[in-house]
């Protein structure tokens, strides 16, 4: 009978031949042993098959599945979970790089924190050379572990608020981070829409603490290709989502104060609770009501455009 492993660790990956042996020899050298490697290809056309099959063939640790055709990020992201087997699970992308002591630091945080689901460390931007990216900020982060969850959610959406001033790859630093298995699977997990890594935090701030390693153990390359550069295009966004959904009406602000609110509904708290960070929600549509309208008149510009 195989053992079960503590930490299952997710790759979802699509074309990522560049980066991916890197990313894996990464998940491979941590301090901390006890897990598997599951990558899901999403129908790769490069050699990103080639390079999984070769270390799936070393280390009885990786699972590797290839699907045939791209069924989108959200779609992959969810698979690898799906898979999954440990009490705790970690996302890697195929392009990031942890440090040796990622997984050991983390795990070590998450267990001396029991109401904790979720523990991340700082991370750092690097380039596809491997080389320091000056200006991007990954280390600015405030508390998430206050006992009243409502404070943990008005600490996250702080958070939110102030991303959007700047380039920054904190929200990675957490979609990233070691999560209660039990805890993720109380989610909906990764939506097929912009944002829907936004959500799932959410999701999971209500359901319980983040707790912070204060050492830059995960370094995220940003590069041509990178998904969360921050000039993508909606259109290419939507894609990378869900193939099948590129071309429909992206109203990437409604969408998800209608998924934050939704998040808050279908949460653990209690009525009064819930109510007051509903509060909050419409008071964010008033105060976004310019924006929204906005997106809304330029989507329909845009479908028009295209047809």
């Amino acid at each position: 009978m195989i053992k079960k492993p503590l930490i299952s660790i997710g790759i979802p990956v699509y074309n990522g031949e560049k980066f991916l042996s890197s990313a894996i020899d990464s998940i491979l050298c941590q301090t901390f042993q006890d897990f598997e490697l599951i990558i899901s290809d999403n129908g790769s056309t490069d050699r990103t098959g080639e390079i999984c099959e070769k270390y799936a063939a070393n280390d009885e640790r990786i699972r590797y599945y290839r699907y045939d055709q791209n069924r989108g990020a959200a779609w992959n992201f969810n698979n690898t979970f799906t898979l999954a087997t440990g009490d705790y699970f970690k996302w890697a992308a195929a392009d990031d790089i942890c440090e040796p002591t990622y997984l050991e630091s983390c795990l070590k945080a998450s267990q001396s924190a029991p109401e904790a689901v979720l523990a991340f460390s700082w991370g750092d931007g690097i380039d596809d050379q491997g080389m320091p990216i000056k200006g991007l900020v990954l280390d600015d982060y405030l508390s998430l572990t206050s006992s009243d969850p409502r404070m943990r959610y008005h600490t996250l959406m702080k958070m939110f608020q102030r991303s959007g001033k700047r380039v920054s790859g904190w929200k990675g630093t957490y979609i990233f981070g070691l999560i209660q298995s039990d805890a993720l699977r109380k989610t909906r997990l990764i939506g097929n829409y912009i944002g829907a890594d936004t959500t799932l935090l959410i999701e999971l701030i209500l359901l319980g603490k983040f707790c912070e390693v204060p050492d830059c153990l995960l370094l995220m390359r940003r590069h041509d290709q990178s998904f969360s550069w921050p000039d993508a295009e909606t259109a290419s966004k939507q894609e990378f989502y869900d193939p099948a959904t590129k071309n429909r009406i992206s109203l990437q602000s409604w969408t998800s104060l209608r998924k934050i609110a939704s998040s808050i509904i279908r949460s653990p708290l209690s009525f009064r609770h819930k109510l007051d960070l509903l509060k909050s929600v419409v008071k964010e549509v008033f105060w976004l009501r310019k924006e929204l309208w906005g997106e809304l008149v330029s989507e329909i510009k845009r479908k028009r455009t295209r047809k």
